[in-house]
């Protein structure tokens, strides 16, 4: 007795030599046009949905407004640090005369120790913005800035000599050019694609009137005194900077 093979079927019909490649084909369309359907129907999603679902170690979340709390804090970061540096090089001169006796050209070479340092960092900025973080080069930048100020000051003691002068100078000069490198990359971080142009467009303005408030703050502050009061000033500006960098992680 012959025992009869059952032959393997596909949509009710029977796989023979002759249709198993048309089948086949149909296979393959078919499973093409699954994939099309699957793709459409999946939600679409912003650059901040992205940044939260990638999670924590992804990065910093991307946002499309130029004008989020993260921006605000950085232009703020950046205005403070700013104020703080013309500030200091306005203020230089008068304070050098005052307790040196230098005139307006010898006092100035403390200035111009601010500005060649300043240069100099261009050449170690790109360096430390490899190796760390924004926010850890933004923490770094503002403690250079919070001692030189610190130094500049007497605190009831005897008028700083000529090596704190030139210290504080050179931890002012640093500070600057790298908290302004990091804020500048901070935003750039944090700045969706299609936003990036206008976040640095609003970042040059803040830093533009930064420098404007900062020639108005010195000229207010020689009008209360010509002593160090400014380097006070400086110092709680430094320390609103420092609690604007501790708010960057909860927005």
């Amino acid at each position: 007795q012959q025992q009869q093979q059952q032959q393997p079927e596909y949509s009710g019909r029977t796989i023979t030599n002759k249709n198993i490649g048309a089948i086949a084909k149909e296979e393959e369309a078919a499973a093409a046009a699954a994939g099309v359907a699957s793709t459409a129907s999946a939600p679409s999603s912003t650059p901040a949905d992205a940044g939260a679902a990638a999670g924590p170690g992804a990065g910093p979340t991307k946002h499309l407004s130029p004008y989020s709390a993260t921006h605000m804090l950085l232009y703020g970061i950046n205005l403070s640090i700013t104020i703080s540096f013309v500030a200091f090089v306005a203020i230089c001169v008068p304070f050098m005369e005052k307790i040196f006796g230098w005139k307006d050209s010898k006092a100035g070479y403390v200035a111009g120790i601010v500005g060649v340092t300043y240069a100099l960092c261009s050449l170690t900025n790109p360096v430390l913005m490899q190796l760390y973080s924004s926010k850890t080069n933004c923490g770094v930048a503002l403690c250079t800035t919070l001692l030189g100020n610190v130094l500049m000051g007497t605190w009831g003691g005897p008028d700083p000599n000529l090596s704190r002068v030139l210290i504080a100078s050179l931890l002012i000069g640093f500070g600057y050019a790298l908290g302004n490198s990091a804020s500048m990359k901070a935003v750039g971080d944090v700045s969706a694609p299609a936003a990036q142009v206008s976040s640095y467009t609003v970042l040059t303005v803040v830093m533009s009137l930064g420098r404007i408030l900062g020639s108005i703050f010195a000229g207010v502050m020689l009008d209360i005194d010509q002593g160090d009061v400014l380097y006070y000033a400086n110092v709680g500006l430094t320390a609103a900077s420092f609690l604007m960098v501790a708010l960057l992680r909860y927005v």
